[in-house]
């Protein structure tokens, strides 16, 4: 994360209305992360997303018991939340924003739909569905810019594409694999990635034809989120079973390299401005940091609960989610949305 946003001291995260962090909770290894602040979210809070003007977005989708998701929005400097927008039985999950359009967009798994939302008012401006599939098991969303294209992957090995102009299903790619997760896109090769958690494997889609060009196994047990360096040519995956992450070099189509993550290795990052991916350890309870040059762990950061999702924004500040059931260690009850710290250099 080379240009470092600025961080919150102790106090400041208390006036500003963020959890104050236990000591052993500000854990940093050398030349890694630690946490600057955290929040209430939830309940059964997932992905997030930023406007790029200020705005941190956190998807929430209930429970099974206590169903009613909506999206909280916070200061992405403070983490005081500004205000919440109800989406009831949408339960959003996937989250991805068009900072041009300022339309958000937001899978929801258990409705089997897509909500296009305006992120400024919360007004839902479209709801987007498959008519030959009902009960579409959404998960990722991905939205290209530039392009006003977006992304969502099934996991029934099929990705959505949708036209942002109209909020409407342009195509669907199929026969992209088993239980199709995580994706990542890299427009100047006008190629999008996708993991595929049944087989192990990544696929390899040319946006043109819509075609699977190549498929790449990760050498690690289910194979669920991605994170593109393009500059270098790699691809970093998640494996949750196996708790790794795998680094593939799209030149030659092969991992070169394993790196031991975190029992439940999940979400994950690259930040280009401090050449480092984070990883969220579900059952671990730690955020992992990897150097992305030496392709190396520097530290495990520990985190509150079940740390789920990680994202970053245009600023290189990179958040998590977590879920926490009962408090720990000194922790509030309720689910987490967490700020880490800016990292010290690696020499």
């Amino acid at each position: 994360m080379i240009p470092v946003p600025r961080l919150l001291s102790f106090t400041t995260a208390l006036a500003l209305g963020a959890i104050a962090l236990p000591a052993q909770a500000q854990h940093t290894g050398h030349g890694a992360s630690g946490l600057a602040a955290q929040a209430p979210a939830g309940p059964g809070v997932y992905e997030l997303a930023s406007d790029g003007k200020g705005s941190l977005f956190v998807a929430f989708a209930g429970s099974r018991d206590k169903p009613g998701g909506g999206l909280i929005t916070y200061d992405a400097a403070t983490l005081k939340e500004k205000k919440r927008v109800a989406l009831g039985a949408a339960a959003p999950y996937g989250m991805g924003i068009n900072t041009r359009t300022g339309i958000l967009y937001t899978t929801n798994t258990r409705a089997g739909n897509i909500t296009a939302i305006e992120a400024a008012t919360g007004k839902i401006v479209a709801t987007i569905t498959d008519p030959a599939e009902a009960n579409a098991h959404l998960f990722r969303v991905l939205v290209d810019e530039a392009s006003n294209t977006v992304y969502a992957s099934v996991t029934g090995g099929r990705i959505w594409v949708i036209d942002g102009k109209t909020n409407t299903l342009s195509r669907i790619l199929e026969n992209i694999g088993a239980t199709t997760v995580g994706l990542a896109l890299d427009p100047a090769a006008n190629q999008l990635y996708a993991a595929n958690m049944g087989h192990n494997q990544v696929a390899v889609i040319d946006l043109k034809t819509g075609r699977v060009t190549r498929r790449i196994n990760t050498d690690g047990k289910r194979s669920s989120m991605l994170a593109l360096d393009a500059e270098a040519a790699r691809l970093f995956v998640s494996n949750q079973e196996s708790g790794d992450v795998s680094v593939i070099d799209l030149k030659e189509n092969k991992v070169i390299k394993t790196i031991p993550a975190g029992e439940g290795a999940l979400g994950l990052v690259f930040v280009p401005q401090q050449g480092r991916v984070y990883v969220a350890n579900r059952q671990a309870g730690t955020v992992s940091v990897i150097d992305a040059k030496s392709l190396s762990k520097v530290a495990d950061v520990p985190v509150a609960g079940y740390p789920n999702t990680a994202f970053v924004d245009a600023t290189g500040a990179v958040f998590v989610t977590s879920k926490l059931k009962t408090p720990k260690d000194g922790q509030p009850a309720g689910d987490l949305v967490v700020r880490m710290s800016a990292p010290a250099p690696v020499p």
